[in-house]
């Protein structure tokens, strides 16, 4: 989860804030899970299992406290507060053999198909990375368009013979320059969009919900 700024934030307020955020809570997760700069911040959770996503409001809630942190740096040396220019919100699945949605269906064959080359040729191996993505157009409930919903599938091969695959669900938009704190109704969408992906590519998901 994470704001861009409309405006870039001074770097020794940027400073200033993470040292104090240091001093308070230790250099701990709660710190490197803050990404703060001078174009915006972001804040990332980590999950507590395989089937447990970081509560959504949990992070909306860290963002806001962490913006209020750099907040209290920009008013006591008197530099006006920057305001949301774009959001995004992202969520990292890894993907299991076992799950069938992977599998063609139709005419609309995804993620991959046959290799546009042949790697007995000689000319090239086998690719050690290959990405799929998808985009979609989010819209809220009056139709208007409010931003992009990115679908990306990649499969790594490591040292290990099976490759790896995450699947990785992106929701940005353009939040107007409202201040930060009035961001809520856009990652509101986001996150509903988010859920409409999961529930989409996992039936057990969309069952539960």
């Amino acid at each position: 989860m994470g704001l861009r700024f409309d405006s870039p934030v001074p770097d020794s307020a940027i400073a200033e804030c993470t040292r104090v955020r240091r001093e308070r809570t230790g250099a701990g997760s709660e710190v490197s899970e803050l990404s703060l700069g001078s174009t915006g911040l972001s804040r990332c959770g980590k999950r507590s299992s395989l089937d447990a996503f970081p509560n959504y409001e949990d992070l909306w809630a860290r963002l806001c406290a962490d913006y209020r942190d750099l907040r209290e740096v920009l008013v006591s040396r008197g530099i006006p507060e920057p305001a949301a220019g774009e959001y995004e919100l992202t969520y990292v699945n890894p993907v299991t053999a076992e799950e069938q949605w992977r599998q063609s269906r139709g005419r609309h064959r995804w993620p991959w198909g046959p290799l546009p080359y042949e790697p007995a040729s000689g000319y090239l191996p086998d690719p050690d990375a290959v990405r799929s993505d998808l985009g979609f157009a989010m819209h809220d409930e009056n139709g208007r368009p409010v931003g992009q919903l990115c679908v990306m599938l990649h499969q790594l091969r490591g040292e290990c013979s099976e490759p790896l695959t995450a699947l990785t669900i992106a929701a940005r938009g353009v939040a107007g320059g409202v201040p930060v704190e009035k961001t809520k109704p856009c990652f509101d969408l986001a996150f509903e969009w988010v859920v409409r992906a999961f529930a989409a590519f996992y039936p057990s998901f969309a069952a539960g919900h």
